[in-house]
């Protein structure tokens, strides 16, 4: 991999953690509201070890959209 290859892959992953978080913390209101505090917090949870799950055993392709879910659950736990 290039220099070049690698910046553009860092400045991808960027992106997609900054995507997760905006759109988590869009989700977060709405789904508090429907199903509690509890459920909201459980839900994030479970989403953010499912990423983490499947980060540490990908093969490289799936890291990118994962950090993107990851950081979903985070941006919810963010807002609390």
């Amino acid at each position: 991999m290039t220099k070049k290859q690698a910046a553009t892959k860092k400045a991808d992953m960027v992106s997609l953690f900054q995507a997760g978080s905006f759109f988590g913390a869009g989700i977060q209101l709405p789904f508090t509201e429907k199903y509690g505090r509890k459920w909201s917090v459980i839900f994030s949870n479970v989403i953010f070890i499912a990423s983490a799950f499947a980060q540490t055993f990908a093969n490289g392709s799936i890291v990118s959209p994962q950090s993107a879910l990851a950081n979903i659950a985070s941006a919810r736990d963010q807002d609390s």
